[in-house]
């Protein structure tokens, strides 16, 4: 009888992380020596030409300042005052 607290191995198959098949392992090389001389051979491109703009002169004059508003004024709610008491308040 095999004792408790061993534990039996057959059960558990252990693999370990780098165990690819030679395919998987081939072309994931092939991709990477691919991409690596790839970018190693090719020079850069010119940058880019400056856009051409329109250039003003700024005058220095005064400005009046106004501020204009466009609506109305309308209560959200009418009210009605009435006494609760006769006479004259």
């Amino acid at each position: 009888m095999q004792d408790k607290r061993t534990l039996d191995l057959r059960f558990y198959s252990v693999t370990p992380m780098f165990h690819f098949p030679s395919a998987v392992r081939r072309t994931g090389i092939i991709t990477a020596l691919a991409c690596l001389l790839g970018a190693c051979g090719a020079e850069a491109p010119p940058p880019p030409k400056p856009p051409e703009v329109e250039v003003a002169a700024a005058l220095a004059r005064e400005v009046n300042d106004w501020d204009e508003f466009t609506g109305r004024l309308v209560a959200v709610d009418s009210v009605q005052v009435r006494p609760q008491v006769t006479g004259t308040i």
